[in-house]
């Protein structure tokens, strides 16, 4: 494991900085985060040459700043933002409570937030984590409900066997299949339509005759899907697994 330090540095401009030692930097890197800029720098390195790094790059680091801050609200997580699917449905609202609450009943979750959040309130950390935890348990829970139940309905239908299933908080990837045939699901796979929710599941399931992808899984996979693999492989493009963002 790399040993890294942290430390926190105050800027006039960039406001806060997050210094981050590390024996393996050979230089100064800079990238953005929802609390300020994170700085990587070598084992021996001083306040000075940094500064001096921070202001030979000041104009390109108040642009990263701004694009981060941007998109961070971008991100968050307000009164009437909703998730509408196939199979899922979450919604936030705001009524007469005096701290947030859930309630998922048959595939539908509400989340009720005060009145006194309304405003700069719903950009701070902890509410934000706080929703997102939330709405990602409720996908995990629905998906337990549905998947495993129409994997079995695919798996029956088209002549495949499998060894186990399982929901995953997973990013970048919707789906995986073992050499031992055990399959794993990622729970965001709900934010797609119900079609391309069966392509993966049978993706994941033709991995378990052809370990790769060549010529006779793409063949399995155009028979099980109705001749129509590559058109839903491109449709899987238009979404990545994350609540919030769909292209």
């Amino acid at each position: 494991m790399v040993s890294e330090q942290i430390s926190i540095l105050e800027h006039p401009q960039l406001g806060q900085l997050c210094i981050v030692t590390n024996v393996r930097a050979r230089r100064f890197t800079f990238r953005a985060t929802d609390d300020g800029l994170r700085v990587t720098v070598p084992r021996r390195w001083s306040k000075k040459d940094l500064l001096r790094c921070v202001d030979e790059m000041l104009p390109k680091l108040l642009a990263l700043r701004e694009k981060a801050i941007k998109k961070a609200g971008e991100n968050e997580i307000r009164p009437g933002f909703t998730i509408e699917t196939d199979s899922f449905f979450a919604q936030v609202v705001v009524g007469r409570v005096n701290r947030p609450a859930a309630r998922l009943k048959e595939g539908k979750l509400v989340i009720t937030c005060p009145e006194r959040c309304e405003g700069n309130p719903y950009g701070g950390k902890e509410l934000q984590v706080w929703l997102v935890r939330v709405i990602e348990d409720s996908l995990r829970f629905v998906c337990k409900q549905v998947l495993p139940m129409r994997m079995e309905e695919l798996a029956k239908q088209y002549g495949f066997t499998y060894s186990d299933l399982k929901i995953h908080k997973t990013h970048g990837r919707w789906g995986s299949c073992s050499a031992r045939r055990n399959i794993n699901l990622s729970l965001y796979l709900l934010l797609l339509p119900r079609e391309l929710q069966d392509y993966v599941m049978l993706h994941e399931l033709c991995h378990t005759e052809q370990m790769n992808h060549g010529p006779l899984f793409w063949k399995r996979l155009n028979e099980v899907s109705g001749g129509r693999a590559e058109f839903l492989r491109r449709e899987m493009k238009r979404y990545d697994t994350s609540v919030f963002f769909h292209k």
